[in-house]
């Protein structure tokens, strides 16, 4: 999450060496999202505009769990120990990557991607 898309996008680009795999326009010219690698992944950084105006908040942290198959595995597993699954398994409509959405028990917000 971050106030400024193109700038945090640049610092990505510029500073770390990232390109942009995709990114999401507005009708305005304004960006609403990037999705940023280092290799041949869709992303391994997505920056989202914060609507909120707070600053330093971290929406997910991502992790890759094998071929697709694996995350319907994975889904059953956290079902039979009741850990909240918040979404998927299913494709991102940006980058097309499989994903699921999970919540660890400290309560933050967890991406587990295949493909």
């Amino acid at each position: 999450m971050c106030g400024d898309v193109p700038a945090t996008k640049r610092f990505f680009e510029e500073q770390l060496t990232f390109r942009c795999r995709e990114r999401i326009e507005l009708p305005d010219g304004s960006e609403l999202g990037a999705w940023l690698s280092i290799d041949i992944l869709p992303h391994e950084v997505a920056v989202m505009k914060d609507m909120t105006g707070s600053r330093g908040r971290l929406h997910h942290v991502a992790f890759w769990y094998g071929i697709e198959q694996h995350l319907n595995d994975l889904a059953e597993a956290l079902r039979d120990r009741e850990i909240t699954i918040e979404a998927g398994p299913s494709k991102h409509g940006i980058t097309q990557s499989p994903f699921l959405y999970a919540f660890e028990p400290g309560g933050n917000r967890i991406e587990l991607f295949g493909g």
